[in-house]
C-alpha cells in the first residue's frame, strides 16, 4: 500500500470508473469539493454527501492494495496506537451489547476481534487473503471463523447475527448501499450495526483542509459520510441511529494544545490564500465518528 504523502496518482488515471450519482439521494447536482492528482471529490448539493467521482475500477483497487497487511504491520508506533483505539472502540460497543453472535466486516488480521469480549461468538470477513492467513496464524481460535470473502458473498443465512461491526471500513466500499442492505438482512430483530473509526466529513477540519485533511485519501476512502448522511443510508434499510460519538481527547493521536495551535495557524494561512504552505491536518475534534444503529 502507498500513502497520499508519497503517491504518484498518474498511473491510476487509466483505472478510473464512470462518474456516479449521489448514493444517498440519487441526485446529479454536485460541486467539486477537493482535487488531488487525477482524482476529484464532489459534494452533492442536495444532501451533502462527499465522494470520489470517479473512483477506481476493481483493477485499479487491486493495483493499489498489493501489500496492504505488510504495510500496516511495518509501523510499530501506528500498530500500538491502533491497539489503544481498538480498546476505545470496544468500550463504546460494549456499553450497549457485550455478548451474542458477532460479525466483523473487513476484519483484517482479526486485531479488533481479539479485543472483543469472549462472550461474543466472533466471526470475520476479509477480502485480503494475506490478512486472513495472518489472522489464522495469530489466533487459532478464530481460524475457522474468519473467511476470505466479501459481504454479500458470505454464505450466511438471514438473521444470523446480533451484532455486525465495521471498523474503518464503510468509507472504503464501492457500494455502501448494498453493504448496509446486506447488514440489515444478517441482523436479527433488535440487532446492532456498529460503525467506528470512520471519517466525518461534517467536521471543521474536513471543511477547512479539504484535500489536505488527514482523512482524505482518494484511493482508500471513497465515500465521506456525516452522521446525517450515514443515518439516511441506514434508515433506508430499517436501521435507526441510537448512539453517536466523536472520539478525540481519549485517543492516542490527540495533542490538544499542539493540534489547536496548528489548526488556528493553518486557518489563518488558508484565509490569506496561502494554502500551499499548509501541511496535512492534525488529529482534531470531530474528525472521526462512532455510530450505532439498531434494527427494528
Amino acid at each position: 500500500m502507498i500513502r497520499i504523502e508519497t503517491v504518484d496518482y498518474s498511473p491510476f488515471e487509466k483505472h478510473l470508473a464512470q462518474p456516479r450519482p449521489c448514493l444517498i439521494c440519487g441526485g446529479g447536482d454536485k460541486e467539486e469539493w477537493a482535487r488531488v492528482g487525477v482524482f476529484r471529490a464532489v459534494r452533492c448539493r442536495a444532501c451533502g454527501l462527499v465522494w470520489v467521482d470517479p473512483f477506481l475500477t476493481e483493477a485499479g483497487f487491486n493495483l493499489y492494495y498489493t501489500d496492504y497487511i505488510k504495510f500496516r504491520l511495518s509501523d510499530a508506533k501506528k500498530m500500538e496506537q491502533r491497539g489503544r483505539m481498538y480498546e476505545i472502540d470496544r468500550a463504546y460497543l460494549e456499553q450497549f451489547v457485550d455478548r451474542g453472535d458477532l460479525l466483523d466486516v473487513g476484519c483484517s488480521a482479526g486485531f479488533f476481534l481479539e479485543k472483543l469480549s469472549d462472550r461474543f461468538t466472533k466471526n470475520g470477513l476479509e477480502k485480503d487473503p494475506a490478512a486472513v492467513a495472518l489472522a489464522r496464524e495469530r489466533n487459532p481460535r478464530l481460524a475457522e471463523r474468519i473467511q476470505n470473502r466479501e459481504l454479500g458473498q458470505d454464505g450466511f443465512a438471514p438473521a444470523s447475527f446480533d451484532v455486525v461491526t465495521m471498523r474503518g471500513v464503510i468509507e472504503h466500499l464501492p457500494d455502501p448501499r448494498a453493504a448496509v442492505k446486506r447488514v440489515a438482512e444478517l441482523l436479527r430483530p433488535g440487532g446492532r450495526f456498529y460503525i467506528t473509526a470512520t471519517p466525518d466529513v461534517s467536521s471543521y477540519s474536513a471543511d477547512l483542509y479539504r484535500e489536505k485533511w488527514n482523512q482524505f485519501d482518494p484511493i482508500q476512502h471513497i465515500y465521506y459520510f456525516s452522521v446525517d448522511t450515514l443515518s439516511r443510508l441506514c434508515a433506508s434499510v430499517g436501521l435507526k441511529l441510537v448512539f453517536q460519538a466523536h472520539p478525540y481527547l481519549e485517543t492516542p493521536y490527540a495533542s490538544p494544545a499542539k493540534d489547536h495551535e496548528t489548526v488556528l495557524r493553518d486557518a489563518d494561512l488558508i484565509r490569506q490564500g496561502r494554502r500551499d504552505e499548509v501541511a496535512r491536518s492534525p488529529a482534531f475534534w470531530g474528525n472521526m465518528m462512532t455510530v450505532l444503529f439498531q434494527k427494528a
